[in-house]
């Protein structure tokens, strides 16, 4: 209908739910008339008058004057529709719906039309629900800020407003210009220099995005940007400040502590080397000695003598072990050397196990060898040496006389796997990860003579061949030491223990 005379108005109370009132409005002027005055006169007209200005959120004042200046501004038939909310004097909120038409192009006025609902009681409860979480936002100990997408503010907490640089400013009020805000975070913060920059830019995308800064005092900041949306649909954000100043002097120490560490490690590791190299020479010597003495070419020996020449000989021969262990530690950060050949793990491992009972003196564990003849891998068979002599030596020291060490050898699918079991003092929980560095030895340990390098070396063997060892242990109990090498040798393929 286009003449609001023609149509009766029907009565209307403040207290009416879902009354009708159709009214013919004038063209919106130019400027276009307060949104104030719009809702006055269509309030008269659905029989509403209020004694008292009504109260109209601030972007719904915004919107009905964009609404009117759009209507000017575009031409053609169209209908542009607005729904606002004004609180009357009496406290009751009611809707309002603003629609203005253009039915046949310009016309010298258009209808408007007005429903009002009482929405008191939904209010109360949104605002109540407002509330509750502006007293959330007050109770947090770090610092938040909400902004509207167009930079005005709709909350901020204590925690924000005792901020150094925001309690100069004016009160941060809902709806208030935040860009003051912006300026006085920027104008303290030395790092980065495009500090205001880069918030606009955050604000501008609908993430959460993180920025660090440095103030002017030394102090370090963290930036926090969590977007979200208003019940309007306009994008808003949540800023939240972090001091990570002690954060980030723990890391600092850290950094400091970690090159300290890692210096004394390569001057330790460039010791082993040098030594390992200068005692390597004379022991060479006294090896060849002691084979000499051995030698029937020689001169025979009496009982004694080579009882004495062979003692010799294992102990150097167990020093030349040793040496090898530390040459290993000091090339920390090369791959270990491997030349792996097809071998019969079988027969290396049950030789390895034979060679350790021959050096024995004194009582020991007993030793159970249970592997499958024939089972061969492409492998190093030096390095594999290494590995069982370490772990049987580890088993042989800390287990106790005439208990039983275990030695097993069976493939899973693609992969050998040895097991060393015994029923020794075994490894207390806290120190399993570590006893697999170099140099580092259980708790329990303490009086039995030993390097901490027995499993470290044994597990940097087995990496370089493209297995895995690892260690089952419970203190006063046993462990278990499981090595899986791909039969393939270290060029396999799978890299995937079983």
């Amino acid at each position: 209908m286009t003449d609001g005379s023609e149509t009766p108005e029907p009565a209307a109370t403040e207290d009416a739910s879902g009354s009708v009132a159709l009214v013919r409005l004038p063209a919106p002027p130019a400027p276009p008339r307060p949104a104030a005055d719009l809702v006055a006169e269509l309030l008269t007209a659905a029989g509403l008058p209020a004694s008292r200005p009504v109260r109209l959120p601030a972007e719904e004042r915004r919107a009905a004057v964009r609404l009117q200046e759009r209507f000017r501004r575009e031409g053609g038939a169209g209908t542009y529709r607005l729904a606002l909310h004004p609180r009357m004097p009496s406290g009751k909120v009611l809707r309002l719906h603003l629609a203005l038409v253009r039915p046949h192009g310009d016309l010298p006025d258009s209808p408007g039309y007005a429903a009002t609902l009482d929405l008191t009681a939904a209010y109360d409860r949104m605002a109540a629900s407002r509330r509750n979480l502006l007293q959330l936002l007050d109770a947090l100990p770090l610092p938040v800020l909400l902004t509207r997408s167009t930079w005005t503010v709709e909350g901020s907490n204590p925690a924000f407003r005792e901020l150094p640089p925001i309690r100069a400013l004016a009160p941060l009020l809902p709806g208030s210009d935040a860009v003051p805000v912006l300026d006085a975070l920027a104008a303290v913060t030395v790092e980065p220099p495009d500090y205001r920059e880069r918030i606009v830019t955050m604000a501008a995308v609908h993430r959460r995005a993180v920025l660090e800064s440095r103030t002017a005092d030394g102090r370090d900041h963290r930036l926090l940007r969590y977007p979200y949306r208003l019940t309007t649909g306009e994008a808003a954000s949540v800023w939240v400040v972090q001091d990570i100043t002690e954060q980030r002097a723990r890391q600092r120490a850290l950094a400091e502590q970690h090159a300290a560490d890692a210096s004394r490690i390569r001057e330790h590791t460039e010791f082993l080397a040098a030594v390992s190299h200068d005692l390597r020479t004379p022991l060479t010597g006294l090896i060849s000695a002691a084979e000499l003495l051995e030698d029937p070419a020689t001169g025979p020996l009496n009982g004694p003598q080579r009882q004495l020449a062979e003692a010799v000989a294992r102990t150097a021969v167990r020093l030349d072990s040793l040496l090898t262990d530390l040459i290993l530690v000091a090339r920390a950060e090369r791959p270990v050397p491997t030349s792996p050949i097809p071998l019969d793990l079988a027969a290396t491992v049950a030789g390895t196990a034979l060679d350790l009972i021959g050096m024995g003196s004194g009582p020991a564990p007993f030793l159970v060898v249970d592997i499958p003849p024939g089972l061969a891998a492409r492998a190093d068979p030096l390095r594999v040496h290494q590995v069982l002599d370490n772990l049987l030596d580890n088993a042989f020291k800390y287990a106790p006389a005439e208990s039983i060490v275990r030695v097993a050898l069976e493939t899973r699918e693609d992969f050998a796997v040895l097991t060393v079991a015994d029923h020794g003092i075994g490894i207390p929980a806290e120190d399993l990860d570590r006893v697999l560095d170099g140099f580092q030895r259980a708790g329990n340990t303490r009086g039995i003579l030993g390097t901490g390098l027995g499993l470290a070396i044994a597990r940097r063997i087995t990496e370089a061949h493209g297995g895995i060892l690892a260690v089952d242990s419970t203190e006063g109990a046993g462990t278990t030491v499981t090595v899986a090498l791909p039969l393939a040798g270290p060029d396999s393929p799978r890299n995937e223990a079983p």
